[in-house]
């Protein structure tokens, strides 16, 4: 059974920033990748654990990364809901998230 995937508010966010940067640079730039981010939605609806847990102190909460270009992934697993949250889609350059800045 497929996974809902879910954007928290503040990852919907940090996603309309990462557009609005790129498409300033190159419109269809952005349209790319905000495909693709759609599509790697898709996928986590499919097999989420298959990515990589967080080694932090973030990790106690089970989150995990999903590379999607030069931009992280940050969610979650809800197994009870069958849900996964999206918590963060950030620029990977930046310096990492401490985890108030998570939930």
């Amino acid at each position: 059974m497929a996974f809902k995937v879910k954007f928290t508010h503040r990852a919907r966010q940090d996603t309309r920033e990462a557009v609005v940067y790129l498409r300033r640079r190159s419109s269809p730039s952005a349209q790319k990748w905000l495909l693709e981010l759609r599509k790697l939605k898709d996928s986590l609806a499919v097999f989420p654990s298959r990515f990589t847990r967080i080694p932090t102190e973030l990790e106690r909460n089970n989150y995990r990364v999903a590379l999607h270009y030069s931009h992280k992934v940050i969610f979650y697993i809800d197994d009870e809901s069958h849900t996964v949250h999206i918590v963060r889609v950030y620029h990977s350059a930046r310096k990492p998230l401490e985890f108030d800045e998570v939930e």
